[in-house]
């Protein structure tokens, strides 16, 4: 599946000009829209993290949850070619219903991300969790990377006016990210919504060595099970 040959999901760098610009709230290097062209905004030099904001289908919750409810699958964890991507994932992921919508989304998503970076590969990280994977903030040391939460809390993240990166890794000294003085004052912590897809710029991106998007697994104290996929360069 390529993204190229539909309209309604090419990701040309110069669609981004065909977009509303109040879909592209560059405050805080954010830009979202409920087009998923907005991901070219990416390319934008004070764009840190653009997303597409979708909710899911009847269809897609059944089978999201059909795979939550198996308590058998775990992770899928894999480097492929681009045009491998659906093959793999057919025949490594369990049986569970609607299986199908699940799987052609993660699909498209690859073939999108693929298709904005120019990549003949990715990798990819489809996985249940049920506790804080990344419960500090920190920076992501790659050029980009792909998150959506399926079900589940999202991903929390700070924008730079907010923190002081010397604060993060060691720079906490053994605090907490509230403690260490990380969070400026007024503390702005912003959350992803589940269902929303998102770019976030590393701290490997050209030109972006020290503005990469500072953010974290959401606080998930009641052990309620997120479905997470990530994709990166392979």
């Amino acid at each position: 599946m390529n993204p190229a040959s539909s309209p309604s999901n090419t990701l040309d760098q110069q669609a981004i000009t065909n977009i509303s610009t109040a879909s592209i709230q560059n405050k805080y290097g954010l830009a979202t829209s409920s087009d998923p062209k907005i991901w070219t905004s990416f390319y934008e030099q004070d764009i840190h993290l653009a997303i597409w904001q979708r909710n899911h289908s009847d269809t897609m919750n059944k089978s999201i949850n059909a795979l939550l409810a198996l308590n058998t699958f775990s992770q899928l964890q894999f480097s492929s070619s681009t045009h491998d991507v659906a093959q793999k994932l057919a025949l490594h992921m369990p049986q569970f219903e609607n299986r199908e919508a699940l799987l052609e989304d993660i699909t498209l998503l690859t073939d999108m991300f693929a298709c904005l970076f120019d990549q003949d590969a990715i990798g990819l990280r489809l996985k249940v969790i049920d506790t804080p994977m990344c419960p500090r903030f920190h920076v992501d040391q790659i050029p980009s990377r792909l998150i959506t939460t399926y079900a589940g809390p999202a991903t929390e993240w700070v924008p730079n006016e907010f923190a002081d990166r010397s604060k993060l890794g060691a720079g906490n000294n053994g605090l907490s990210d509230e403690e260490s003085g990380l969070l400026k004052q007024p503390c702005h912590i912003q959350s992803m919504q589940t269902g929303d897809v998102a770019l976030l710029k590393g701290g490997r991106w050209q030109g972006n060595e020290d503005k990469g998007l500072i953010h974290r697994s959401p606080n998930n104290n009641d052990g309620q099970k997120r479905l997470l996929l990530t994709l990166d360069f392979a």
